[in-house]
């Protein structure tokens, strides 16, 4: 199966995006409202497709952004990467690629950018500094990611 052509409502997203522990189900433009552990509900939305042969199978994995706001509001305080293979005809889910750092929610820092290499992904992280505005994160990290046991395992900063 090609997972660029698996519809979106078709992907496991399952829990942890947006600061739920619920697996979410979207519908077919890659949206849905869930209720987050803190409280209160959230837009997720999903987006922004990439792929790479993450696993040297010649298949392509893929990486889906995943963008949250609060229901009723416009700003975005989560940013990450799900990250999926396929396996016959069945998606699963190798990775929810997030921010390493446990933030205040609506500070929560973002992941911009995810790049395919043998064996791992490479992500380019936003964080806020204590000066920064709830729009505009100005700390810039990277964190490695490598395929263990068939799942993405974040790696510590050398």
């Amino acid at each position: 199966m090609r997972l660029a052509d698996v519809a979106l409502s078709r992907l496991p997203v399952g829990p942890g995006p947006c600061g739920t522990s619920k697996p979410v189900q979207v519908d077919d433009t890659g949206k849905a409202v869930v209720q987050i552990d803190r409280g209160g509900e959230v837009r997720l939305s999903l987006s922004d497709k990439r792929f790479g042969d993450l696993d040297g199978d010649g298949n392509d994995e893929m990486a889906v952004r995943v963008a949250c706001s609060y229901e009723g509001g416009n700003l975005v305080f989560g940013i990450a990467f799900l990250v999926f293979a396929s396996t016959g005809q069945d998606v699963r889910r190798i990775g929810l690629v997030d921010v390493q750092e446990d933030q205040d929610v609506q500070r929560r820092g973002r992941v911009e950018d995810i790049v395919f290499k043998p064996g791992e992904v490479v992500t380019d992280e936003r964080w806020f500094a204590p000066e920064d505005a709830n729009c505009c994160p100005s700390t810039y990290m990277t964190t490695t990611w490598k395929l263990e046991n068939g799942l993405l395992v974040s790696q510590p900063r050398q």
